[in-house]
């Protein structure tokens, strides 16, 4: 199934591929991206999503909520399945409203590298140099990203729950796309200046 924005991004949907996110009845598929947003050359890359229906009744005009799992080199996608997460961690965020997780350009079902399921900081960073993708991880380019797949869904705005290195990235889109944003949740803040800003 096939649907296009105005940016032109189609949303691409596909079978689920974890037994939690089917088991949740989520809706996954993919959006392609630009490799560079600053060089219409660049070959495309991917974008993986898996939206998580409500746990109850959803609240009348209440805006999905956008988890952005921290890392960098861990998938959303894939939550359930990291050392130590716990997918009904996340059931707070889900009572009333969709949940949408977002793998990364290059990560999890976005691409090759998957920190799944213990994740080592510094393996991750090793997989992400030797793939030439940690060029790519920057929070303008992920939140441009975001922002893409937003408006190819049809979501106006959103809440946006940033965990770790994820606080950056919301906080980065607070400031890049305030009106994509309703509200913000920072949990567990990483200062300006670390990794892969």
């Amino acid at each position: 199934v096939l649907a296009s924005c105005a940016s032109g991004a189609r949303v691409e949907y596909r079978d689920c591929w974890t037994a939690t996110l089917r088991d949740a009845g989520a809706r996954c598929g993919h959006i392609a991206v630009p490799g560079s947003y600053s060089d219409s050359t660049s070959a495309s890359r991917r974008v993986a999503f898996a939206i998580k229906p409500p746990l109850a009744a959803r609240a009348s005009g209440s805006d999905p909520v956008v988890f952005l799992i921290g890392g960098p080199g861990l998938s959303a996608t894939y939550y359930s399945e990291i050392d130590g997460y716990d997918a009904d961690d996340l059931d707070f965020l889900n009572q009333d409203r969709e949940v949408i997780l977002v793998d990364y350009r290059g990560l999890g079902e976005s691409g090759h590298v998957n920190c799944v399921p213990s994740p080592d900081l510094a393996d991750c960073i090793a997989q992400l140099n030797a793939s030439g993708l940690a060029r790519e991880l920057r929070s303008s380019t992920i939140v441009r990203d975001i922002d893409r797949l937003l408006e190819a869904l049809g979501y106006q705005s959103v809440v946006v729950y940033g965990e770790s290195w994820g606080t950056r990235l919301a906080m980065t889109m607070v400031r890049e796309v305030p009106e994509r944003v309703s509200h913000v949740i920072l949990d567990g803040v990483l200062p300006h200046g670390t990794v892969h800003d």
